[in-house]
């Protein structure tokens, strides 16, 4: 019954975060701070993003190798296209299918 309880709240705590920004800027377009949030809210991302990757890294063997070629795959993307969604799904894609491939035993003969 606990377990309800805190799965409710943070339900309820989840809808008012995402809901209410809404109804407090309804009427306010042109708010300086709302578009510099607009502008640089990619960059919070991905810098909390590779804050978690780097916390999590392992630097030994070949698991620097892909950390450092998503790195650089995302800043890549992000300077030619300049998109924040294409250069964190890309990297993280690729991540993942490493990780996969390591999970599967398919990368034993590299490390």
């Amino acid at each position: 019954m606990e377990l309800l309880a805190y799965t409710i709240v943070a339900g309820v705590a989840t809808a008012l975060t995402r809901f209410l920004a809404y109804f407090v800027f309804k009427n306010n377009n042109n708010n300086e701070n709302l578009l510099y949030l607009q502008k640089n809210s990619g960059i919070v991302i991905m810098a909390i993003l590779l804050v978690y990757a780097i916390n999590s890294l392992n630097v030994s063997g070949l698991g620097l190798g892909v950390a450092v070629i998503c790195a650089i795959l995302a800043i890549g993307l992000q300077l030619w296209r300049k998109n924040f969604l294409l250069s964190i799904a890309l990297s993280t894609i690729l991540y993942m299918l490493y990780m996969w491939a390591k999970a599967q035993g398919i990368l034993e003969f590299l490390e």
